[in-house]
């Protein structure tokens, strides 16, 4: 079985802050390993808003066009477990294929 490639794209102004991003960046990582039909290549570019709230994840399947994911960290646990829920909810509603993660 291939593994997915997951890349993460930090080429926009808008992005979350190192070490937080580096924390996002492994939760949602580990949601679309998770979740993903073996074999396929994703891109997730991260925003976020000046206020700090409010977090958008754009992800990328291959060549598809991207879907954004918002979501407001306030009140996530410090493994960011809502997160990685959110996400994989997100990429089974969103990608045909994705697999509910065991």
């Amino acid at each position: 079985m291939k593994l997915a490639s997951v890349r993460f794209n930090d080429s926009n102004d808008d992005r979350i802050p190192a070490p937080r991003r580096a924390e996002y960046q492994h939760v949602l990582r580990q949601a679309i390993e998770a979740c993903r039909p073996p074999g396929e290549a994703w891109t997730v570019v991260t925003h976020e808003e000046q206020n700090a709230t409010i977090l958008t994840f754009d992800f990328s399947r291959s060549t598809k066009a991207p879907r954004s994911l918002t979501f407001q960290p306030e009140g996530d646990d410090a493994a960011h477990s809502g997160l990685f829920r959110t996400a994989c909810q997100f990429l089974r509603v969103h990608w045909a294929g994705a697999i509910a993660p065991s």
